[in-house]
């Protein structure tokens, strides 16, 4: 848990200013654990952002935004290696990963209930032929870079709530695939409560939110909540590549 799990007290003090008493409609009904698993839930909401989120989201429409002209973001289109600008960020990155500047930073949050797949959507056999895995063709990608510019590229992966476990023990059943334990590490997104059209935080059961994983958005905090930020500037690394996990001809 990253928060401190409050005591009954703070949790309702905190419940009723934000207008969601109701959280404690069924306490004197539940059990010790129950009790426990309620306070550790509440302790992890950010109320003010949640208001602030519902505040924008669920009690106004935002409004319309409207443009008179939209320019293009400027790239530099690496396929064209004889423009100078392409020659120069291709040497600024190769000279990042030899200088071990950079880290991968993948979003694996996601079941692969869709593709009809009982298990954590990188674990699914994706390779029509070799049966390879989304996780495995990332490490293989990985694995040639640190050959082939003497670099760690440690990856962090931001699992869900539902699917960390199994991501993990995937991962030890297939020895990391060769990228070493010490350089591969997990972190759970966090979750936010569902919210219903009135404002109020849903409950699933007595004891328990109804909660979802926050979002791509939720990556950014998460790097700060769960050590990666700190695991990497011990590592001299300043560089972070961001991708997905179902992506897998992403060039990593």
């Amino acid at each position: 848990s990253i928060a401190m799990s409050l005591t009954e007290t703070q949790a309702r003090a905190l419940c009723a200013e934000y207008g969601q008493d109701h959280l404690f409609q069924s306490w004197t009904m539940l059990n010790d654990s129950e009790r426990q698993s309620l306070l550790a839930e509440i302790s992890e909401i950010d109320f003010p952002l949640m208001q602030r989120l519902t505040e924008t989201w669920v009690f106004q429409e935002p409004a319309a935004e409207h443009f008179n002209r939209i320019d293009p973001v400027p790239v530099i289109p690496m396929a064209t290696p004889d423009r100078e600008d392409a020659r120069q960020a291709w040497a600024a990155g190769e000279a990042a990963l030899r200088a071990g500047r950079v880290g991968l930073f993948l979003v694996a949050g996601g079941q692969g209930t869709r593709l009809g797949f009982d298990g954590p959507k990188g674990a699914y056999p994706i390779g029509p032929v070799s049966g390879k895995t989304l996780f495995e063709f990332h490490a293989e990608k990985i694995q040639n870079l640190r050959n082939r510019y003497g670099c760690i590229l440690p990856w962090y992966i931001m699992v869900s709530e539902e699917n960390g476990p199994d991501t993990q023990a995937f991962f030890e059943q297939h020895n990391y695939f060769g990228l070493g334990s010490g350089n591969v590490q997990f972190l759970t997104q966090r979750m936010v409560p569902c919210v219903a059209e009135d404002g109020k935080f849903m409950l699933e059961t007595p004891s328990h939110l109804a909660r979802n994983p926050n979002g791509h958005g939720g990556s950014i905090p998460a790097m700060v909540e769960r050590g990666v930020l700190d695991d990497a500037r011990k590592r001299g690394v300043d560089l972070l590549c961001y991708f997905q996990v179902d992506n897998w001809a992403v060039k990593v």
